[in-house]
C-alpha cells in the first residue's frame, strides 16, 4: 500500500481510538424474546459478516467481502437480530460461527427482493426517490482520510497525488441537486454526547457527502445493490409490493479490470457455494491477525460481471426482435395474451431448454393465457380483453403450456373452452418466476431492451393509427387534436432507435401488417402516460435454465443493466428541476453502526439498507415469533 503521508497518521490514530468502543451499544440488549427482536429489528452485522466470508472461504480472516456474497447469504440463510448475535470487533469474535439459535431465527427473516442498481445518475436518484437506499463500494483515497472530511463529512474529488488506501462499502440514503452530491451513511460511528467511546465523532453525525462526479465514475465507485423485500415482514401499503410496486432497479455489468484497480486491499480468493450446497462449518483457528487499520476498508468488488462498454453515445439503434413468427390474434381481443406470449418467447430465446420433448421447440399457448387471465377477471364467456397484470400473474401461478398442446383458434366459441387437464399439467412445468414493472421513463425502457428483455405495454389506439399508411409502413405518428380514440391495445416493445426517436414494437395482427408485423412508436408517444401505460417485463421462466453465455438471473427479481449516459437535453432538464431527496428521517432514529476494527463494512452497509427496508414494512402478526 505504500507509506501513508505523515499528515494522515494522527487522523488514523484518532480513528483507531474512536472505533475501539464500537461494541458498547450493541451489548445493551441481551433479551432473547423473538417477538421483541423483530418488532424493533436491528440486523446482526456479525452474522452477515461471518456468512459472506464463509461463502468466500475466509472465515478466519478479517478479509472484507463482496457485497454480492453478503446479500446472497441474506437471501439464502437469512438474518437474525443483533440482540441474538451481538457485534464485537475484538480480535477473535468475528471468527466464531453463529450458534444454531441464530440460524434458526434467521430463517424467519430473509431478503427475497434485491437487485443491482445501474451506475447512472438518474437510476441512482430514482432508486432513492422510490424510498430505497442502496449499498455500494468505493475507492478510499488519501483525500478522504483528512481531518476536514472527518469533521464535516464533505468529500472532495481526488487529486493527482492522492494515494489509494483500500475499498470501503457504504449505504447511500439521499441526494442533493443543489450541492451536487449523494448523502451517504458510513459505519464509523456517530457523535453520542456523554459517551467517552465516541468522543471523536466522524463526518456529519456518521454521514458524509459524495460528489455526483465521484459516484458516477466506475473507477472510483461500483457494485451497487438495493434491497426491496424482506420475507417475514409485509409492506405497510400493499401485500404484493415486490411484484407490482417495485420500480425496476437495473443491473450494471462492471469491468473486472476496473474493480481490481481499487479492490486489492483485503482481497481474498472467492469460493462460491453452488445452489443447494450452502453449509455452515467451523474452521481451524488462524494464528496471527492482519492489520485492523487496513481492514477498515473491507469491500471487495464483484468480479462476476463482464464489461459492457462505458461510451457515452449520443445515438443508438438496438433491435432484439429475432426471427420468431409474428402472431395473428385474428378476430379475438386477445392482444394481452399475444403480447405476453411474445415477451415469453424472447425470454426463452435467452435460455436453453431442458430435456423435455414438450419444450423442445416452445411457443407459448396464447389461448391458454387468454382463458386464464379472463378466468381471473370473471369473463371467460366474453371476448372482453384483459389486463396485462392479470395475464402475467396467471403465467406465474398456473404456468404456460405450448401452443402445440392447446392451439390458437379465433373462432366464435373456442376461446370460451377451458384448456384440458393435460395442458394444465404441462403448464406447471413452465412458469414465469421473474417479472416486474418497467418504469415509464425513457432511460428505463431503453435499459430493459438493451439488456435483452422486451417489455409488454398497453396503449391508446387512435384513429391516426388505423390508416393505410401505418398499415403499409408501420410508421406511427403523434396524434392530432381531431383524432378519435378507438380502444386499447397491448403490444411488445422489442427495440429502439435513437436516430428515428422511436421504439420498435411487435404487433399481433400478422406479418401482412406494418413492417412485417412490426411498427415504430415515437418516444414521445410511449413516454406519455395518457397514451401508453402498464409496462411489464419477464426475465425468468421456471423449467428452463439460462443459456451458457448468459448471466444467471435466478437470484434477482429484476436484472436490467445500465444504458448510456443521459443526453445533454435530458441533463439540462434535470438541472432545471433540482431537488433534494433525503431518506434519513425515514430511518426512525436507528443508530449509526460502528464497525470498529473489523473490515465488515459490507455487512454494516447491507444491515443499514436492510434497516431502511424494514422501516417501509410492518411486522407480520406471527405467533410463532411471540
Amino acid at each position: 500500500m505504500g507509506v501513508l503521508p505523515v499528515l494522515l497518521l494522527p487522523l488514523l490514530l484518532v480513528l483507531m481510538l474512536k472505533t475501539a468502543g464500537g461494541r458498547y451499544w450493541c451489548l445493551c440488549r441481551n433479551t432473547w424474546i423473538l417477538w421483541q427482536d423483530f418488532a424493533d429489528f436491528t440486523p446482526s452485522r456479525l452474522f452477515i459478516y461471518y456468512n459472506e466470508r464463509l461463502v468466500e472461504g475466509s472465515v478466519n480472516q478479517d478479509a472484507g467481502a463482496m457485497i454480492r456474497d453478503g446479500i446472497k447469504t441474506m437471501s439464502k440463510v437469512g438474518v437474525c437480530p443483533e440482540s441474538v448475535w451481538k457485534y464485537d470487533d475484538g480480535p477473535d469474535f468475528f471468527k466464531q460461527q453463529p450458534d444454531s439459535r441464530s440460524y434458526e431465527i434467521a430463517q424467519k427473516c430473509k431478503v427475497i427482493g434485491y437487485a443491482r442498481v445501474a451506475q447512472d445518475l438518474s437510476q441512482m436518484k430514482m432508486c432513492l426517490k422510490n424510498g430505497y437506499p442502496f449499498v455500494f463500494g468505493f475507492a478510499v483515497l488519501s483525500s478522504f482520510q483528512t481531518e476536514e472530511v472527518a469533521r464535516t463529512g464533505k468529500m472532495v474529488m481526488p487529486q493527482a497525488n492522492d494515494q489509494q488506501l483500500g475499498g470501503h462499502a457504504v449505504c447511500a440514503v439521499g441526494y442533493d441537486d443543489f450541492q451536487q452530491c449523494f448523502i451517504v451513511r458510513n459505519s464509523w460511528g456517530e457523535e453520542q454526547p456523554g459517551s467517552f467511546q465516541h468522543s471523536f465523532p466522524w463526518g456529519d453525525k456518521g454521514y458524509f457527502y459524495m460528489p455526483y462526479e465521484y459516484m458516477c465514475n466506475p473507477a472510483l465507485a461500483s457494485d451497487f445493490w438495493a434491497i426491496n423485500w424482506v420475507e417475514g415482514f409485509k409492506n405497510a401499503a400493499t401485500k404484493d409490493f415486490k411484484l407490482s410496486k417495485w420500480y425496476p432497479i437495473q443491473t450494471t455489468l462492471l469491468k473486472p479490470e476496473l474493480l481490481k484497480q481499487h479492490c486489492t486491499m483485503g482481497a481474498c480468493e472467492s469460493a462460491p457455494v453452488q445452489a443447494g450446497e450452502f453449509k455452515v462449518e467451523r474452521h481451524p483457528a488462524m494464528s496471527g491477525m492482519e492489520s485492523r487499520l487496513v481492514q477498515k476498508f473491507g469491500w471487495d468488488g464483484d468480479e462476476d460481471g463482464g464489461g459492457d462498454g462505458d461510451g457515452e453515445e449520443q445515438g443508438e439503434e438496438l433491435d432484439v426482435h429475432g426471427g420468431f413468427p409474428i402472431f395473428d390474434q385474428g378476430h379475438l381481443g386477445s392482444c394481452t395474451a399475444n403480447a405476453l406470449a411474445a415477451a415469453f418467447h424472447f425470454t426463452l430465446h435467452k435460455m436453453e431448454v431442458e430435456n423435455d420433448k414438450d419444450f423442445a421447440d416452445f411457443t407459448p399457448s396464447r389461448l391458454f393465457i387468454y382463458y386464464n387471465e379472463r378466468l381471473v377477471e370473471g369473463s371467460v364467456n366474453q371476448d372482453a380483453g384483459a389486463m396485462i397484470r392479470d395475464g402475467i400473474k396467471t403465467m406465474s401461478k398456473v404456468g404456460v403450456c405450448p401452443e402445440s398442446v392447446w392451439k390458437y383458434d379465433d373462432g366464435p366459441d373456442f376461446f370460451k373452452q377451458q384448456p384440458d387437464s393435460r395442458s394444465y399439467e404441462i403448464a406447471q412445468k413452465c412458469k414465469v418466476s421473474g417479472y416486474a414493472r418497467v418504469a415509464q421513463d425513457l432511460s428505463q425502457m431503453k435499459m430493459c431492451i438493451k439488456s435483452g428483455y422486451p417489455f409488454v405495454f398497453g396503449f391508446a389506439v387512435l384513429s391516426s393509427f388505423q390508416t393505410a399508411e401505418v398499415a403499409s409502413t408501420g410508421r406511427m405518428v403523434m396524434p392530432q387534436p381531431t383524432d378519435q380514440q378507438l380502444g386499447g391495445h397491448a403490444v411488445c416493445a422489442v427495440g429502439y432507435d435513437d436516430f428515428q426517436q422511436c421504439f420498435i414494437v411487435r404487433n399481433s395482427w400478422g406479418e401482412g401488417w406494418g413492417d412485417k408485423g412490426y411498427f415504430y412508436m415515437p418516444y414521445e408517444y410511449i413516454c406519455n402516460p395518457a397514451l401508453a401505460m402498464d409496462l411489464w417485463a419477464i426475465n425468468w421462466v421456471e423449467g428452463f435454465k439460462n443459456a451458457e453465455d448468459m448471466p444467471d438471473h435466478r437470484d434477482l427479481h429484476v436484472t436490467f443493466p445500465k444504458v448510456e449516459a443521459p443526453t445533454k437535453t435530458i441533463k439540462k432538464k434535470a438541472e432545471g428541476q433540482k431537488e433534494l431527496v433525503d431518506l434519513r428521517p425515514m430511518n426512525g432514529g436507528f443508530p449509526i453502526f460502528d464497525q470498529g476494527h473489523l473490515g465488515s463494512c459490507t455487512a454494516n452497509a447491507l444491515a443499514a439498507a436492510f434497516h431502511f427496508t424494514l422501516h417501509k414494512m410492518e411486522v407480520e402478526n406471527n405467533k410463532a415469533w411471540g
